[in-house]
């Protein structure tokens, strides 16, 4: 071989080369990796993650948020890579194929973005998903990664095991033992019944169903109130089935909604979701359009306090409506809202940007019962329908006053024309002048689907088959309507009509009817009065006993008056009259002649 034939200074010269060039790192291009990442699965998740720091983001296809982050995410990824010497890599999980391990992971609405440094979790992102943002935050990680390298590591400390919530996909069967520590310690959905009662019976296996969607998840329980009649009593269960959600802090709120699987799965998964996002100037408007009431927390970046209490109040809602917060001057500035009124609470209804329905700048006093509370003053939009899924929000509302509710009564005839007059009425009532201290509330209700009920609460007839429609006001705590103006002639579906009749309902001088008869309301009295009896007695237990006392040594005392020997009694005339006993009986003998 010619190699051979080179002079052996030469051939020595090309060896030290090509081990040189053998033994230097492999220099790899920034455009050979993966433009969105590693991607992680169940199998390599661990053995990836567990060396170094790693930024995951945790997505599902059919998430719109996703697909709108994916741009900035490609960005970012490209951006890192170009980093000299980071410590950083990316990586990212399909959690509509990998659901379970999303679910193991902590992982409760998408996108998520979190930060693993050998193995172990460290941070989520929080903020808006811009880029710069992005940027920034990772650097920190970077930054405090640099450092730690120069320091000698902390002794590793024991880290508590984490609980999994509903690992096997089952309904968890609950005791007055149990239930403390599975739900109160943990969150779950919990189902009080009765093995009679048929509407149980009929939701058991959607229940079961609904377990094992929630796998990982939630915790999905039920519990017998034949079997532990003290915990349902404990758990203030009134009728069968009672579906109550428990928070983490074993906070409860009544379900109310449809008990179809979808509904159900609907619900779980907005409160899954965290309580309050960061969102962006993009994602604002967004946002706007497909929600229809959508609350908006503006907060300067320094301001941590105002963010920690909305987000606790916010967990009222369940989910429903989103609860957003953003520190964008941009988007301050778009709203007119100048950085000196920070904090400022918004909610926005029926997709209108240009102006908020309300707005509450947040003060040092305010706390987190004074936002909870005007977060659910401000919960529904314009205008609703009014069906079984949303009477209970409506009509018997958690934590605030009953309002009244003006209800407009639709067919398949008039359905468009109902909606499309009462949302505007609904905003003008807004915006307008407030008549009285109560809350007004506009619906829409089927009146074919609601017919026998329509006809035994308010008396309405046609069904909603005219061209006009039935409109009545209900005041449904008090269980009484109004359906006439001030002049007698019935309600009309204009801003005018219902104005006039809520402002003489307002003050006193409108006339209302019962959606009961004679019978039926001395019935709910008599209920009522023993109810609050019932309360006392219960909650004034010693001063019941007390006066029960009282009236025990009182009657004693009567009895033995009246048992006595009548030696001596006053006279009716004055004086005295007094008696001498003479075998078996008394003669009398009086200080006066009769």
């Amino acid at each position: 071989m010619r190699l051979l034939t080179l002079p052996p200074i030469l051939f020595s010269l090309l060896l030290v080369l090509v081990l040189l060039v053998d033994s230097a790192p492999a220099q790899v291009d920034s455009e050979e990796r993966p433009p969105n990442g590693v991607d992680l699965d169940p199998d390599n998740f661990l053995e990836v993650t567990s060396v170094g720091t790693w930024f995951v983001e945790f997505f599902s296809p059919y998430c719109g948020h996703c697909r709108q982050f994916e741009p900035t995410w490609k960005e970012l990824v490209t951006e890192v890579y170009k980093m000299p010497n980071s410590p950083l890599s990316m990586g990212r999980m399909n959690c509509a194929v990998h659901g379970d391990k999303c679910g193991d992971l902590g992982v409760n609405g998408w996108p998520q973005l979190n930060v693993y440094k050998n193995g172990e979790f460290v941070d989520t992102f929080r903020k808006a998903r811009e880029l710069n943002l992005l940027k920034e935050y990772l650097e920190k990680h970077i930054d405090a990664d640099t450092d730690t390298e120069t320091h000698e590591p902390p002794p590793p400390t024991q880290k508590a095991p984490t609980r999994v919530p509903n690992p096997d996909g089952k309904v968890l069967k609950l005791d007055g033992r149990s239930f403390p520590n599975e739900i109160k310690n943990g969150g779950g959905f919990v189902k009080f019944f009765a093995p009679w009662c048929g509407h149980c019976k009929k939701l058991a296996p959607t229940w079961a169903q609904l377990a094992e969607q929630m796998k990982n998840q939630l915790t999905i329980a039920e519990v017998n109130c034949e079997e532990h009649g003290a915990l349902c009593r404990a758990e203030d269960v009134q009728g069968y089935p009672m579906l109550y959600y428990y928070d983490d802090d074993g906070v409860k709120t009544e379900y109310t909604g449809g008990r179809k699987l979808e509904q159900l799965q609907g619900f779980v998964e907005k409160v899954l979701k965290p309580s309050i996002q960061e969102i962006g100037l993009g994602e604002f408007h967004t946002e706007l359009r497909t929600n229809e009431v959508l609350y908006l927390l503006l907060y300067s970046p320094t301001d941590t306090r105002s963010t920690e209490l909305v987000g606790k109040a916010s967990g009222v809602l369940l989910g429903s409506p989103p609860v957003y917060m953003s520190s964008s001057s941009g988007l301050a500035s778009q709203l007119n809202v100048e950085t000196s009124s920070l904090p400022m609470l918004l909610v926005f209804k029926d997709g209108d940007a240009e102006r908020p329905a309300a707005q509450w700048q947040l003060k040092a006093s305010y706390n987190a019962e004074d936002i909870k509370f005007w977060l659910l003053r401000n919960r529904l939009p314009s205008a609703l329908k009014l069906d079984s899924d949303t009477f209970q929000p409506v009509m018997n509302p958690k934590h605030i006053s009953a309002p009244l509710v003006v209800i407009a009564v639709v067919s398949e005839r008039n359905r468009q024309n109902v909606i499309s007059a009462i949302k505007p009425i609904g905003k003008q009532w807004r915006e307008g002048e407030k008549y009285g201290k109560r809350d007004v509330v506009f619906a829409w209700m089927d009146g074919e689907r609601w017919s026998s009920w329509l006809k035994s609460m308010y008396g309405i007839v046609d069904l909603g088959k005219a061209e006009t429609p039935s409109v009545v006001i209900a005041d449904h705590a008090n269980l009484v309507y109004y359906d006439v103006e001030p002049q007698g002639s019935k309600i009309q579906l204009t801003h005018q009509s219902i104005m006039s009749t809520l402002e003489s309902i307002a003050k006193g001088k409108a006339k209302a009817k019962h959606s009961e008869n004679f019978f039926e309301r001395t019935v709910r009295s008599i209920n009522n009065g023993l109810v609050v009896l019932e309360y006392y007695v219960v909650n004034h237990v010693k001063t019941i006993l007390f006066i029960v006392f009282l009236l025990l040594i009182a009657f004693v005392q009567f009895v033995r008056k009246a048992l006595s020997d009548p030696a001596e009694y006053p006279d009716v005339h004055g004086g005295t009259v007094r008696y001498e006993k003479h075998g078996n009986g008394y003669l009398r003998k009086s200080n006066r002649v009769d």
